[in-house]
């Protein structure tokens, strides 16, 4: 049996996968934890597989396309003014990149396929996001900042599912991702 499990790992099936699938544990050795174990709490990640710290303007296109990627989301931009704009990106309907302004800064840039929807980011200015989950903001509130503090981009989940969703966020990236 624990063949079959490396076989549906190794074809790319994540240890998620793997049990809503089958319906069987995490991992055949987890069989008699019950509820299975710890794990649980992070959405059954191991250290090995959560974000570690840095990763720069990459590990920030990865978490913006998996947002992107579970739910609607509104995106405000903070600056000398605020722009605010809805988009639902699900079934692979960004495109993301991060290129070098002619200055050599690194800017990302997420758009629909469609175009109906563009953001640009100067990547190298952000230096955290951080995930809000108390009582005090709406669930699924993001903040990307900058190393003084500064909000750069609110990025607000939207959707019936939501607590689900950010929960998943915050299992694979934690409440603080350190870009840098």
């Amino acid at each position: 049996m624990e063949n079959f499990y490396g076989r549906l790992l190794l074809l790319g099936l994540s240890a998620c996968a793997v049990q809503c699938f089958t319906g069987h544990p995490w991992w055949p050795h987890d069989a008699g934890r019950g509820a299975r174990g710890a794990r649980s709490a992070w959405g059954g990640l191991t250290p090995q597989q959560r974000r570690t710290p840095g990763g720069g303007a990459q590990h920030l296109a990865e978490f913006l396309f998996e947002t992107a990627q579970l739910t609607p989301c509104r995106y405000v931009v903070n600056g000398l003014a605020i722009v605010e704009a809805t988009a639902d990106l699900r079934a692979g309907r960004t495109e993301i990149s991060v290129q070098r302004s002619p200055k050599g800064r690194s800017v990302l840039q997420m758009r629909s396929l469609d175009g109906s929807f563009q953001l640009k980011l100067d990547a190298d200015a952000i230096s955290t996001i951080e995930l809000q989950d108390s009582e005090d903001t709406a669930p699924g509130l993001m903040r990307f900042v900058d190393a003084q503090g500064r909000r750069h981009l609110t990025l607000l989940m939207l959707g019936e599912d939501v607590d689900a969703r950010f929960q998943i966020m915050l299992g694979r990236w934690t409440s603080k991702v350190m870009l840098k």
